[in-house]
């Protein structure tokens, strides 16, 4: 594994971050009295254990809680689920705590 990846995630090195994150979040997450909202820093850190975890496969289909469907695209942000008629974008951080089954 290369080196310069930051937590050991393969998604997650110094340029992307700069990139994905405002300086400020960037800051406040490392530092103790920070004034970003502790509920944003949980929920970029969800979306990072969700993204370097959990089995999720572009163009599998799936059931995340009550949502069915089959997963056109994931991110930092967002994961796309199309169902019959419809698109759902749910938070990539909400992921955390749902239930997943992925069918073969």
């Amino acid at each position: 594994m290369r080196s310069d990846f930051l937590f050991k995630l393969p998604f997650c090195n110094s340029s992307t971050l700069k990139k994905i994150i405002p300086n400020a979040l960037l800051f406040g997450t490392f530092y103790k009295n920070s004034m970003v909202d502790k509920s944003l820093i949980e929920n970029i850190c969800k979306s990072a254990v969700v993204l370097s975890v959990y089995p999720i496969q572009k163009n599998k289909k799936a059931c995340l809680d009550k949502y069915e469907g089959i997963i056109k695209d994931y991110n930092f942000w967002y994961l796309t689920l199309v169902k019959k008629n419809s698109i759902v974008y749910i938070p990539t951080f909400k992921i955390y705590n749902m239930n997943i089954e992925i069918f073969n």
